[in-house]
C-alpha cells in the first residue's frame, strides 16, 4: 500500500521516504556492508499492505551483485540503480517485478550479460535507461516481449557494438 513505511528497524540500513502524493520510495546507499537480498526477506515478512512501493533507488557504492530474487515478493512501481561497484546482475534478480514501468541503471559498472535477460522479465515496463555502464554488447532480441516499453535509451561504450550495429536502442 503506497504511502506507508515499513518500520526502521525492518528496512536498516535502507530508509523509506514519503515523497508529494503520498508515494514511498526505499533507498539504499552509502559505502557500508549492504545485504539487499536479507533487506527484502525481512521487508517480505512484513504485512501484506507493506508490499508495495512507489520507488526502489540503490545509490551505494560497495554492492557488487544483485542476486536471483534479489526482491522477495516486494514490488515497485519504478527502480533506479546508480551503483559504482555493481558488476553483476543475475539472470533472476528482478524476478517478482513485472509491473515495474520504468527502469534506470547509470554511472554502473555492470558488465553482465544476465541483465538484458532479467530486464526482460518486466514485461509492464515502459520507460528504460541504461547509460554509463561498461556493458559492450546490447543483445538484439533482448526487448522483444516488452510490448508496452515506449521510451528506451541504452548506450554502450564508443568502439563497441550491439549485435543490432546501434549504439543507442
Amino acid at each position: 500500500m503506497c504511502g506507508v513505511c515499513p518500520s526502521v528497524d525492518t528496512i536498516k540500513p535502507c530508509k523509506c521516504l514519503i515523497k508529494a502524493g503520498n508515494k514511498t520510495h526505499i533507498v539504499c546507499g552509502g559505502n557500508t556492508a549492504l545485504d539487499l537480498k536479507n533487506v527484502f526477506e525481512r521487508l517480505s515478512n512484513g504485512s501484506a499492505d507493506d508490499k508495495h512501493f512507489d520507488l526502489f533507488d540503490l545509490k551505494h557504492n560497495k554492492i557488487t551483485e544483485l542476486a536471483d530474487n534479489t526482491f522477495a515478493d516486494i514490488s515497485f512501481n519504478a527502480i533506479h540503480i546508480e551503483a559504482k561497484a555493481l558488476t553483476t546482475v543475475r539472470r533472476n534478480a528482478f524476478a517478482g517485478q513485472s509491473g515495474v514501468r520504468r527502469l534506470t541503471i547509470t554511472e554502473t559498472p555492470v558488465t553482465d550479460s544476465q541483465l538484458f535477460p532479467s530486464i526482460g522479465a518486466m514485461i509492464g515496463l515502459t520507460h528504460l535507461q541504461i547509460v554509463e555502464t561498461e556493458l559492450t554488447q546490447i543483445p538484439g532480441n533482448c526487448f522483444d516481449l516488452l510490448y508496452r516499453l515506449s521510451q528506451c535509451m541504452a548506450r554502450i561504450p564508443e568502439g563497441f557494438n550491439s549485435t543490432d550495429d546501434e549504439n543507442n536502442v
